[in-house]
């Protein structure tokens, strides 16, 4: 069986803006990584955002 097709895929995303935000800069790789694409390919703009504390 192949992949789902999700209508996430075939809406038009122009003029939205995503903006996805991050506790590890790795996240977004696995988590967010398939909403980003459909959102730029459907012809919105993503931003990220990564947070992190810093060692002390």
């Amino acid at each position: 069986m192949g992949p789902t097709h999700h209508a996430l895929l075939d809406a038009s995303w122009s003029g939205i803006t995503l903006l996805a935000v991050w506790a590890h800069p790795d996240d977004e790789a696995y988590l967010g990584a398939g909403l980003m694409n459909a959102v730029s390919s459907g012809g919105g703009r993503c931003r990220w955002l990564a947070v992190r504390q810093a060692a002390t």
